[in-house]
């Protein structure tokens, strides 16, 4: 809030009180510090300026105030002609604030969360783009919580007992120990302290139940599994204040463990599938057609496309229809049958004797034998 604050810029009013009123933009409290613990005159601003020159007083700012308030003091403009006070809002050229321009300066303030070593490993973890958006979300503090919007209520919805922060919600709740403690994997959330949100975001990456001699990939897992608890305790408040409390605890714990198997059983299965390697569409020899197939498959029907392109990569005709299987391997031959018989087509039409057939399936090739006539036929396998 000090840095939207910040943002308002206060023509000092001759009756301020210099000690007491918050007058100096850019100082903390807006109120300058005295030079000396013993200097407490009862002045007011005006007294600071002389009236004659309509300059500040130098040689009393110094009196009064340390060399950082004074250097501050004098950066405010004091104009030639006495004007009337008002209160602008710098951001904008016209002074009148905006929630939009209040939205940008706070984006702009300067967040130690954006200086976090760990974004980097956060970003590095074989998990969920959903779960590392919110782990982020949860470190910049930026969760639609109580305490967030200034609701008249701040206390948490789900415990009333402590003021809703992120840092509560997700772990000192009872109903978020309640998660916490119903899980088999040794983590208490009351053996750490976590003083702020991005003490959750370490917890993720670096968890501390992980000894010296876990992995990567243990470690990962574990990461994973912290990153799920915390997505799903979050989930469970926002459906406790939309829909009601919630009271089945082993079905919430039951359903945590089957999210958490189902993540750990991808991350597995990603580690022994190998990428298939890239295709490339190459062009064909000279005086060569190449046809090209392709297939998209819906629940009910499918689409196949052939295209014909010369040496040069010049598309020389394209086809599309719809079929009515919606079996991949069976639209996936009939696509290329299809490009057979065009391609028999324009051979007999434009006297072109010879034609590459991309075939994308091999399982496809031996149904297809059978309906090579005449043709060279070139199959890039």
């Amino acid at each position: 809030m000090d840095a939207v604050v910040r943002r308002f810029w206060w023509n000092p009013k001759k009756d301020s009180d210099i000690w007491k009123d918050p007058w100096v933009p850019w100082l903390p409290n807006f109120i300058p510090l005295p030079r000396y613990d013993s200097t407490h005159r009862n002045l007011v601003v005006a007294c600071l300026i002389n009236q004659s020159t309509r300059y500040w007083n130098v040689a009393l700012l110094e009196e009064l105030f340390d060399d950082a308030s004074v250097t501050t003091i004098l950066k405010i403009p004091i104009p030639v002609n006495p004007r009337p006070n008002r209160l602008a809002w710098i951001l904008n050229s016209n002074g009148k604030f905006s929630i939009k321009s209040a939205v940008r300066c706070h984006q702009l303030v300067p967040n130690a969360s954006t200086n976090v070593d760990g974004w980097t490993k956060l970003w590095n973890l074989n998990m969920h783009e959903r779960l590392e958006m919110l782990i982020w979300r949860i470190g910049s503090d930026i969760l639609p919580h109580k305490l967030q919007f200034g609701f008249e209520d701040p206390l948490c919805p789900v415990c009333r007992l402590e003021l809703e922060t992120p840092i509560h919600i997700l772990n000192s709740c009872p109903a978020a120990r309640a998660i916490w403690f119903g899980q088999a994997w040794g983590f208490r959330p009351n053996s750490i302290t976590l003083s702020n949100c991005l003490d959750i975001v370490k917890l993720v990456i670096n968890p501390p139940m992980c000894s010296v001699s876990f992995n990567k990939s243990s470690k990962e897992k574990v990461a994973i599994q912290i990153a799920l608890t915390l997505d799903y305790i979050w989930s469970l408040r926002n459906n406790f204040v939309f829909n009601g409390p919630y009271t089945h605890l082993h079905n919430s714990l039951r359903a945590l463990k089957l999210r958490v198997a189902e993540h750990l059983a991808i991350v597995e299965e990603d580690g022994r599938i190998s990428l298939a390697p890239l295709i490339i569409w190459k062009p064909p020899p000279p005086n060569i057609v190449k046809f090209n197939t392709d297939a998209a498959v819906k629940s009910t029907y499918s689409s196949i496309a052939v295209v014909a392109c010369d040496d040069t990569g010049l598309v020389l005709k394209a086809w599309a229809k719809c079929l009515g299987s919606s079996d991949p391997i069976i639209v996936e031959a009939l696509a290329i049958k299809w490009a057979l018989e065009l391609a028999k087509l324009e051979v007999s039409m434009i006297s072109l004797w010879r034609v590459i057939l991309r075939v994308a399936l091999k399982l496809c090739w031996v149904t297809l034998l059978h309906l090579v006539g005449r043709l060279t036929l070139y199959v890039l396998m």
